[in-house]
């Protein structure tokens, strides 16, 4: 039998429990007395060895060897570990009697059954537990979110344990179905919410307010929500889906700010049991069976638990896997760091396709060679009556049934122009389509070049439609009440006419026809305030799709960062798995995924500067000219560029637009001076029709005045891009904060001898 000593080691509280063995009934028939002179009876510490030191020796030596092959639970080694929690169900959860709660305390206890740890649950708020992390009073803190400023504070184990992102509800008579729809609204918050810090911070760039009314947890979220003390709250997806259904409370289209929910522990002292843990989170995501899955079944959904493997079957099969471990240990660590970085990919995918099925509109993929699409989201079954497997399914005859006779000339003028597109510039159409019901619907499509083919022709593109029925109802209600207004005042002037005669013979059938013609004036009065209203809701809506094509850009960005990121891993890890092709189609995926992502910042940046306030103050172009040019010396030192920048040239704008132009149009001239032995750039200011006009000249490569009036449309390009680099944004950012300060902006230029763009700028800035 095994009798254990506890024995605290280090300043923390891990404790080892070492064994001490004593024999019974001997097999070797030996007596208890004998047993003790030969060593195999424990002894008073330090331990004493009499009369056989060769048994003792070989009995030793024997239990090493096998203890060496059983489990870390079989050889005596314990850790008792404090893990500290807050109140953050359904994920995990502590009361005051030590007992946890949720779905990563059931994890944790899982492994610290099969590893023989022992785990002492610590209830603390999350401002206590991460105290407690930092003076050591904890081992583990459980359910926190992994960040790169946490991650130099405090180690964390490298697999995820579950993804996790805010999620904005609502109260059931609010509309929420954008971000923006949440300006001036009272948005209850948990002041110590990782999300709420992040949707602040979003939320202030985007350049909206909200009145923020703070609580102590995500249930206060809700009552807050239910009393009518908030319009909206922020909460984390999983307490959203367990909790939601208890208030009355809506969940809306708009999440942000995905997170990683890790383990963490004090720096340098847990390195193995945070390895231990990612051992244990794999093995659960690539078992569909695991414990992994059951939690989440139990605290999401209410599956019932899985019946549980007997102990010696586990027993058994973790020697055996050990034993396979060793031989295949290279390869092993190998496969499971690729599908580790698969399931990620995976969740990022999922998470990408659930905001698409949630934006309220339609999105789709069309494929030009099969005439029809070949992906569209759920909306479809709401808009068009037909699901997304439906409309994949249909051939392009009965496609073109559902379609309005009426607009087939301009749908078929539109997919010509989308087959001859040379750029991703977006194109729009309206149409008509027949619902499964019958009945017609008005969309609004706007369609870009998704992907080309080997030689460049359009092979796909990506659309979103919006539904515009309603405002072609009003927009045809309008036009018929015009038209009836028109008939009306026909017939009261023909009316009035025959009055006038009739008020020869009678005043008092004037005086009625004056109160006639004052109700016909009030009501052309009506009509036309109507027709106001209906005016500006046609611009509310087209400012809302300018905003949702803003976010989609936005939210293409997390996607593309893992794909760039993950093939730089896989060029650096798998470096001599994979053959030279392999590695450069790899080197092209990161290349193009890279690019495109610098082409949506340039977008977004685009975007930007018609939503930015100006303010105007006195700004000296000389002294921001040389600031430029300098910095372009530092970065290409070997360059010999002569620069003449006139002294004294000082303006009226907002500086931080102003250095954006500056820096477009100065950049540019030396870039296109890289192929000059003596390039020149100038810049300098001349009065022409009694206004200033700011130029910046150089003797570059120029261009053909033919194609002028490309020059400032987005991802317009002169010239090739392997001779120069660049997104063709920066021409149209230009031009659109030269037209916010009231300006204009022109270019002159001859092939081999260099340009001139030349501006002016308006006394007040003009709103975007």
């Amino acid at each position: 039998m095994l009798l254990f000593d506890t024995v605290a080691v280090g300043p923390r509280n891990i404790r080892i429990i070492m064994a001490q063995t004593t024999l019974h009934n001997s097999p070797t028939g030996m007596t208890r007395e004998g047993a003790a002179a030969c060593g195999f009876l424990p002894l008073p510490a330090p331990l004493r060895v009499s009369s056989c030191p060769l048994k003792t020796f070989v009995l030793l030596l024997g239990l090493i060897t096998i203890l060496s092959l059983l489990p870390v639970t079989a050889r005596g080694a314990h850790l008792v570990l404090r893990v500290g929690g807050e109140q953050n169900l359904p994920i995990s959860s502590v009361d005051e009697d030590g007992k946890a709660y949720g779905i990563i305390p059931e994890l944790l206890n899982y492994i610290a059954a099969k590893e023989g740890w022992t785990i002492q649950y610590v209830p603390c708020t999350w401002h206590d537990c991460l105290a407690g992390l930092d003076k050591g009073d904890l081992d583990l803190l459980m359910a926190i979110a992994y960040s790169p400023d946490r991650a130099e504070r405090y180690d964390f184990n490298r697999v995820a344990a579950l993804s996790n992102w805010g999620q904005i509800y609502a109260a059931p008579g609010v509309r929420i179905e954008s971000l923006l729809d949440l300006q001036g609204k009272r948005i209850a918050v948990v002041n110590s919410d990782t999300h709420q810090k992040a949707f602040r911070e979003m939320f202030r760039k985007f350049g909206k307010n909200a009145v923020y009314v703070e609580v102590d947890k995500f249930a206060d979220v809700f009552s807050a929500i239910a009393q009518g003390r908030a319009d909206a709250g922020i909460v984390n997806r999983f307490f959203g889906l367990a909790y939601a259904g208890r208030y009355p409370v809506k969940m809306t289209p708009v999440v942000f700010n995905p997170i990683e929910i890790r383990f963490a522990a004090h720096p340098g002292e847990s390195d193995e049991i945070l390895k231990t843990i990612d051992r244990y989170l794999v093995q659960f995501k690539e078992d569909k069976d695991s414990p992994y899955y059951a939690a989440l079944d139990k605290w999401l959904v209410g599956l019932k638990p899985r019946t549980e493997v007997p102990g010696w079957v586990k027993w058994g099969g973790s020697v055996l896997v050990s034993v396979a471990l060793a031989a295949c240990a290279v390869v092993l660590i190998l496969r499971r760091q690729i599908r580790a970085r698969t399931a990620e990919l995976e969740a990022s995918k999922r998470f990408n396709e659930k905001i698409v099925e949630t934006v309220p509109a339609l999105i789709y993929l069309y494929d030009f060679d099969r005439g029809h699409c070949t992906y569209v989201n759920e909306l479809s079954r709401e808009l068009l009556g037909y699901g997304p497997e439906e409309v994949i399914a249909m051939e392009p005859e009965r496609f073109v049934e559902l379609l309005h006779p009426d607009d087939l000339p301009s749908l078929d003028a539109y997919r010509q122009q989308m087959r001859t597109a040379s750029s991703a510039a977006p194109l729009e159409v309206e149409y008509r389509v027949k619902k499964g019901d019958g009945g017609w619907r008005w969309l609004r499509s706007r369609e870009t070049v998704f992907r080309r083919s080997a030689d460049g022709r359009p092979g796909q593109s990506l659309g979103v439609a919006m539904d515009i029925t309603e405002r072609r109802r009003s927009e045809e209600e309008i036009r018929q009440l015009n038209e009836g207004l028109e008939q009306r005042i026909r017939e009261r002037t023909e009316e009035l006419e025959r009055m006038n005669l009739k008020l020869m013979v009678a005043n008092e059938g004037l005086a009625a026809e004056v109160r006639q013609r004052e109700l016909a004036q009030d009501e052309i009065s009506w009509l036309n305030e109507n027709l106001l209203r209906q005016r500006s809701a046609l611009e509310e809506a087209n400012r809302e799709l300018e905003s949702f094509s803003y976010s989609v850009s936005h939210d293409l960005q997390a996607p593309l960062r893992h794909i760039a990121g993950y093939s730089s891993v896989l060029l650096e890890e798998c470096h001599d798995q994979l053959s030279d092709e392999g590695q450069d189609y790899l080197q092209r995926i990161k290349r193009a995924s890279l690019k495109m992502e610098e082409l949506i910042d340039a977008l977004l940046d685009l975007a930007r500067i018609s939503r930015k306030k100006m303010n105007m103050v006195r700004i000296d172009l000389s002294a921001m000219v040389r600031e430029i040019v300098d910095s372009l010396r530092e970065r290409e030192p070997t360059r010999t560029v002569t620069s003449i920048i006139a002294d004294g040239v000082v303006v009226h704008g907002d500086e931080p637009l102003l250095r954006a132009v500056m820096e477009n149009l100065v950049g540019n001239a030396w870039k296109f001076t890289g192929n000059k032995a003596a390039a020149v750039i100038e810049f300098g200011v001349a009065e022409r029709d009694g206004q200033q006009v700011y130029f910046v000249r150089d003797n570059g490569a120029g261009f053909d005045m033919t194609y002028v009036d490309r020059l400032f449309g987005p991802f317009q390009r002169l010239h090739a891009a392997g001779e120069f680099e660049g997104t063709g944004i920066g021409l149209a950012t230009v031009q659109r904060i030269i037209k916010r300060h009231g300006g204009a902006i022109r270019a002159e230029g001859k092939v081999g001898e260099g340009a001139t763009f030349s501006f002016t700028l308006g006394g007040q800035p003009v709103d975007g």
